[in-house]
């Protein structure tokens, strides 16, 4: 019985325990969810009027104003206010009277604009005159443990190509910048026959290109991704130590020269068809397209003019200009031309006169800086012709008749049949013809009936007279920041060199201002973010390799900016726009 009892007080007293935790517990959570009193937020300016909450914004700065428009929305009405712009538009063009110095015809195109974004536009126009940087971004942060050797920037696309044989796609969009894409690997660098030398894009069709050691040229669909064979592959020969230095390509023909032998091959790469080949001096080449027409620049300063369908390699015209490394040598797709000498210290702009017959074809080609589109004219090559015994006028094979004069023997016979071989030869489609040709010409009809913008006309040059110099850009009032220049990127009216330190520059194409690239986040004024440390990331060889032998770039330029791909591994993007809100 006593028993019993012990039991019943023991569970009345755990009862009695139980509960009071449960009740505890349940007064905390009452406790917890109590509301919180709500205090008044009184805003000062609204207030006052208008017209002196407009006077307080005026003193604020643009970093200021976009954030004070996320205030609330009677803020960001107030900052949308054209007499605010308008205002500081007018105290802008009155301290840097010559913003649009560089190219004073957009001061007209900008009348339509509001003032918002005639502000916006003045200011990234001050900021690329006087070489002022907004932003300075770091693209690769997650490897950036290989040298930079080569990058491209062509529209939106960029592609770097690194030390340890791989190549890097990155693609720019106004919201998040350079954004990772795509990214090719090629083997073992030390394996010569896996080394890629050049690189290229094709924004439009969406193809990317590489040129390798031994002259094999590989062409990649971006749209696939990098796991699956390229679309077309080229070869220019048998030459396992053939080394390219440049390559050009647009929609239609490719071009590549190199070194051991010392040639230039041209395709019309999406058919797989060899059109010719032309031997040089065992120097490093520069090549470009320009139409129908190969514009080819050497180091001693020869710049030839090839046509692509004549087959007998004799140059159309040649010039003498200008010693030159092959990085310090630009060509915007056009007219111009801008050539920095290594220890001149000046900049060349050369200048061809319009094409005539390109005014009276009236042919419109896509905007583009170094991959034109070629002109829609059916042309057979030289080789060709003599075959099918079409006619050719005098002024278009006159180098052909002159050198087809001599050469007749009694050998003609053998000849022939040997010109037959080699017609059929190149002339058939290799293994990825027929299929690159469907894929590129299905992006090519995509690309023309989803363009919405007008094409701009781009003018062709006059190839029957020489450029002209049109200006000579002295680069001493720079300093040490203009000397020992061993790249040079161009892109509309606006020039950029770098030199050995990684010193940029800008400079406008026709003369008018130049200024030493600067971050305003940097505190070391003569050592900027992106310059590389020599301590850390120099190399013996360094020094041989800025002179005549060096023959890749690591400075683009476009809209968006510079980039700048140092010897560390770092790829870097500045830029220079004022973004509107």
């Amino acid at each position: 019985m006593t028993r019993r009892k012990s039991v019943q007080l023991l569970v009345k007293k755990l009862s009695i325990l139980s509960n009071h935790h449960h009740e505890k517990e349940l007064v905390q959570e009452q406790c917890q969810k109590e509301p919180c009193r709500e205090q008044p937020q009184t805003d000062i300016l609204s207030s006052f009027p208008i017209e002196i909450i407009l006077k307080i914004f005026s003193f604020l700065s643009f970093q200021d104003l976009v954030k004070v428009q996320l205030t609330c929305r009677l803020w960001y009405r107030l900052t949308q206010d054209s007499s605010l712009w308008k205002c500081r538009f007018q105290d802008l063009n009155a301290r840097c009277t010559d913003i649009y110095a560089h190219n004073p015809t957009k001061l007209a195109e900008t009348c339509s604009l509001s003032w918002h974004k005639r502000y916006c536009q003045a200011i990234t126009l001050t900021n690329w005159r006087m070489g002022a940087t907004q932003r300075v971004i770091k693209i690769n942060k997650d490897d950036d443990s290989s040298r930079v050797l080569s990058v491209k920037l062509r529209d939106h696309l960029l592609v770097t190509l690194t030390e340890n044989n791989v190549v890097k796609l990155y693609e720019y969009t106004s919201d998040n910048g350079f954004v990772f894409k795509l990214q090719w690997y090629f083997g073992d660098p030390s394996s010569t026959q896996n080394i890629v030398e050049c690189i290229d894009v094709l924004p439009h069709i969406h193809i990317l290109v590489i040129a390798q050691r031994g002259s094999r040229c590989m062409f990649f669909d971006i749209n696939k991704g990098s796991n699956h064979d390229p679309i077309q592959v080229l070869k220019g020969g048998s030459h396992p130590w053939f080394i390219p230095d440049s390559i050009a390509v647009n929609q239609d023909y490719f071009a590549v020269a190199g070194r051991k032998p010392s040639a230039v091959f041209i395709w019309n790469w999406r058919k797989g068809i060899r059109l010719s080949s032309r031997a040089f001096d065992n120097q490093p080449h520069r090549v470009f397209l320009s139409g129908d027409n190969l514009i080819t620049f050497s180091t001693d300063g020869l710049l030839h003019i090839f046509d692509i369908f004549d087959c007998t390699k004799y140059a159309a015209a040649t010039h003498y200009m200008s010693p030159c490394s092959i990085p310090c040598v630009e060509y915007d797709g056009s007219l111009s031309v801008v050539i920095a000498p290594h220890a001149s210290r000046r900049i060349h702009h050369y200048q061809w006169d319009p094409s005539i017959r390109q005014e009276q074809d009236n042919i419109k080609l896509a905007p583009s800086i170094s991959v034109p589109l070629a002109p829609s004219r059916k042309r057979f090559s030289t080789a060709f012709i003599h075959l099918l015994g079409i006619k050719t006028t005098t002024s278009d094979h006159q180098n052909l008749k002159l050198s087809s004069s001599k050469s007749v023997n009694t050998s003609n016979s053998k000849k022939s049949s040997h010109k037959l071989t080699s017609i059929r030869r190149h002339s058939s489609y290799n293994d990825y013809g027929y299929a690159c040709q469907m894929k590129t010409d299905q992006y090519i009809r995509q690309l023309s009936k989803t363009k919405q913008q007008e094409e701009e006309q781009i003018c062709l040059p006059n190839f029957d007279q020489g450029p002209k110099l049109i200006h000579s850009i002295r680069t001493t009032p720079l300093g040490p920041a203009a000397a020992e220049i061993v790249s040079v990127a161009i892109h509309q009216d606006r020039i950029a060199t770098v030199n050995r330190h990684g010193d940029i520059s800008l400079y406008a194409l026709n003369g008018t201002t130049a200024a030493r690239v600067s971050s305003a986040l940097c505190m070391n004024d003569t050592h900027q973010t992106w310059m590389e440390d020599n301590s850390q990331h120099g190399r013996e060889d360094d020094d041989l390799s800025d002179g005549y032998d060096f023959v890749r770039s690591r400075l683009a330029m476009g809209t968006m900016g510079l980039i700048y791909g140092g010897k560390g591994g770092s790829l870097w993007w500045l830029d220079f726009s004022c973004r509107a809100m």
